[in-house]
Parts: structure tokens; C-alpha cells; sequence
């Protein structure tokens, strides 16, 4: 009889395994939708303003963005040529506080970011909630993307404040995205 009520439980899981794998994943909803404007492959000229953590430059950075985990997060990552620079962003959708936090920007360098992106019409913003060390000083820091309408061009820029409330550019970004060639 023990035999027969193990053997009837086994099947049962063996069942209910199998029904909850037949249940589809939900898909993303249209505010994820919205992050599509970042996947692809982008080259991008940046110019970094002077300011109390140093004189200006200018780099290039290639960035590639791409759609994780069933198309629920979008994942950036940022290589400046010509240097070791390196950065991660991954990006969701909160429905409930509708709202895209984003408590992950990694850098190279060991720093780690948090915040919280928001969307308006077109315009992107992020905003720190956590300070970040340039020049040897605490800085928040916010983010402003503008995708061009064709979705082929973008303008960031960076600002950076000692108070949160006088705020410093830090640099602007000219970001093209690069056409996938075909293959023959």
C-alpha cells in the first residue's frame, strides 16, 4: 500500500512539473517595449567638459544593447576605445511603481551606481540615488538620452552636482547606431 500512495504521489509531481512547464511566461509589456530604442550597436563621440575633476577630452565609446531574460531587461554594456572602461547597465520595468529602476550600472572601476530611469515623451532620464567619486569628490549624477525619431541617432548627456542642486555638465555623447551588414 506505502508502495502504491509513493508511486500515486510521484506521478502526481511528474503532472504538475509538467502542466507548469506548459504555462507560457508572460511577455513584456509595452513599457518594455520602449527600451527596444537602445538595442543595437552604436558607436558614440563624447566630449568630456573640464570641470573640478580635470581638463576636458574627448573618447569613443562602442555600446551594445540587447533585450535579456524573455525580453524583461535590457542589458547595455559601454567599451571607451583606446582605454579599459568598461560599463554594464541592466534596465526593467517596475508596473507597480511605474517606473524603470535600474539598480545596477557597473563600472570598471569598481563603481556601482543605483537609480532610477524615467521616460517622457522621447526624453530619457536617469538620476543617481548613490554618490559617485570623480576628482577625489562625491558627486550625484543624472542622464539625459534623446533618441532621434528614425531611431538612428541619440544625444546623451551627463551632469554631475556636489548639492543636487547646482548642477555641472560632464560630458555629451553623440551616439550613431550601426547598420547590421548583410551577410552574402
Amino acid at each position: 500500500m506505502k508502495k502504491i500512495a509513493i508511486l500515486s504521489s510521484l506521478l502526481a509531481m511528474c503532472f504538475i512539473i509538467a502542466a507548469q512547464a506548459q504555462t507560457a511566461a508572460p511577455k513584456p509589456g509595452p513599457e518594455l517595449q520602449k527600451l527596444h530604442v537602445f538595442v543595437g550597436h552604436w558607436t558614440a563621440e563624447v566630449e568630456y567638459k573640464p570641470g573640478p575633476w580635470g581638463p576636458g577630452s574627448k573618447a569613443v565609446i562602442e555600446e551594445t544593447g540587447h533585450m535579456i531574460l524573455g525580453g524583461h531587461f535590457l542589458q547595455v554594456q559601454d567599451t571607451e576605445k583606446g582605454s579599459s572602461q568598461q560599463a554594464l547597465w541592466i534596465i526593467g520595468y517596475d508596473p507597480a511603481n511605474k517606473s524603470y529602476p535600474t539598480t545596477s550600472y557597473y563600472s570598471s572601476d569598481g563603481t556601482i551606481t543605483t537609480g532610477t530611469v524615467t521616460c517622457d515623451g522621447n526624453i530619457w532620464s536617469y538620476t543617481t540615488t548613490k554618490k559617485i567619486s570623480l576628482g577625489g569628490k562625491q558627486y550625484s549624477m543624472r542622464f539625459t538620452l534623446t533618441p532621434a525619431a528614425d531611431g538612428m541617432s541619440r544625444l546623451d548627456k551627463i551632469e554631475v552636482s556636489p548639492d543636487d542642486k547646482t548642477w555641472l555638465p560632464f560630458d555629451e555623447e553623440k551616439l550613431t547606431k550601426v547598420k547590421a551588414t548583410s551577410k552574402k
